[in-house]
């Protein structure tokens, strides 16, 4: 038996491999590739080197330089941006490992441990990937600057370090910036280094009142966690992520969400809970890939029909708002699986309820207004739940419920009340009821 090859997965290089392979190489088009991947501060310092002996102006993209200029010089380029670099962290023990390669000791003919780790630039360059990845000078000093203004309360000590971190391990995807108090983020996420790596963001747990606009340019984004922050609103840049799958903005002061919610195409989980939103926009039904919504905790008083626009819906939770009816196209939702309509004010539910054949869970309590149940409720799949505890129904009600339940006893839903399950012979006590606490005699 032959097993198939597994096919070849492309690996990003970080800076200092394509330094490496722009001072190796003698092929053009490599070394053209190489350059173009660059960070703008490496590649511009190198053709600032080339250009200006040659009395051209500095170019900004290689395919400008028509004629390369001969091989040393631009070894001598890449060696002069090396060398800053390695001079800016001043990481001698990078230079300590170099000089153990060589077997030679660290100070011999009156040479600095710096000296022999500029001898070997290749050598270098490899150690410099292994140890920064892609941490490069010019985000250091952002990132310096940026910690030193913060507010005592802010941990951007620990930012920082979370950042530099990410940077320095090319394999991660994911930043995790969650929980540190911090009123503003530093200026990185218009660096090529992020755009092209970062998947996952989670700022979730600080006190953000705004968030940049560049954000909006990290394309490959999917999953973007803002909750638990300040924010009244975001960019319009955050709508043009066509590749955000995840998008959690719960505990905010959000009064509104745009019509542009509807741009994000891909997305399959919104969260807007605990916000102050007031209504949805139409948009939302354009999201056609969303199988999860929540909108708990919010000032709704009505959902709009274009709801029933989203096939794939699952899981919609609606809680704790002021709801007094749900629109009829929300049984168009075949799908849905899950439906919280707790602490509302509904005063009754559309006949139309027993269309949605996958339900598991209707959730109904505490909903003090709700007078009635449609007969039809008992057609839902047998394995669904129907929670109706702390809700307006009056014996009369009760009584009609136990008298469809008996027609469809074999295949109706279960009803749950307060501790009960309705049963042939009405509802049961599932577990002991709560007793009243005897009076203890006073103590002397």
């Amino acid at each position: 038996m032959f097993l198939k090859p597994s096919p070849r997965v492309a690996i990003r290089l970080t800076p200092y491999q394509h330094l490496e392979k722009l001072y190796e190489s003698k092929d053009q088009a490599v070394q053209r590739a190489s350059l173009n991947a660059l960070p703008e501060s490496f590649r511009l310092q190198i053709l600032d080197s080339i250009c200006k002996p040659a009395g051209r102006p500095v170019k900004a993209e290689y395919e400008e330089v028509r004629v390369f200029d001969p091989l040393p010089r631009l070894q001598q380029a890449v060696k002069e941006v090396a060398t800053k670099a390695f001079a800016f962290f001043k990481q001698n023990t990078i230079a300590s490992e170099i000089c153990n390669r060589h077997r030679r000791p660290s100070l011999k003919d009156g040479n600095s441990r710096e000296d022999h780790a500029t001898d070997n630039i290749p050598l270098l360059l490899k150690t410099m990937h292994r140890s920064f990845g892609d941490l490069i000078p010019e985000l250091q000093e952002v990132l310096n600057e940026w910690a030193k203004q913060g507010e005592p309360e802010e941990d951007r000590a620990k930012a920082q370090f979370r950042i530099i971190c990410f940077l320095r391990k090319p394999s991660k995807t994911g930043l995790l910036l969650n929980y540190l108090n911090l009123k503003s983020l530093p200026g990185i996420f218009d660096k090529e280094l992020l755009i092209f790596r970062l998947r996952k963001l989670v700022l979730s747990g600080n006190k953000l009142e705004s968030i940049p606009k560049e954000i909006g340019l990290l394309w490959r984004l999917k999953t973007l966690d803002l909750a638990q922050n300040k924010l009244e609103s975001i960019p319009e840049e955050i709508y043009k992520l066509q590749h955000l799958t995840r998008l959690n903005l719960s505990h905010n002061f959000f009064t509104s969400i745009p019509n542009q919610i509807g741009l994000l195409s891909k997305l399959t989980t919104l969260d807007l809970t605990g916000n102050q939103l007031k209504s949805i926009p139409k948009k939302i039904g354009l999201l056609s890939n969303l199988t999860a919504l929540e909108l708990n905790g919010n000032q709704l008083e009505s959902i709009p029909k274009k709801i029933g626009w989203i096939p794939d819906l699952s899981f919609l939770y609606i809680s704790n708002n002021r709801l007094k009816s749900i629109p009829q196209e929300i049984y168009e939702l075949r799908h849905l699986m899950r439906l919280d309509l707790s602490g509302n004010k509904l005063t009754s539910l559309p006949h139309s309820i027993d269309q949605l054949r996958d339900l598991a869970m209707l959730n109904l309590k505490d909903n003090l207004q709700l007078k009635s149940l449609p007969r039809r409720l008992f057609c839902l799949p047998r394995r669904c739940r129907v929670h109706i505890q702390r809700t307006g129904l009056s014996e009369e009600v009760l009584s009609n419920l136990q008298q469809a339940y008996n027609a469809r006893e074999d295949q109706a839903p279960t009803i749950v009340m307060e501790h009960m399950l309705l049963s042939k012979s009405g509802f049961k006590y599932v577990i002991s009821p709560p007793q009243p606490e005897a009076d203890q005699p006073n103590q002397p």
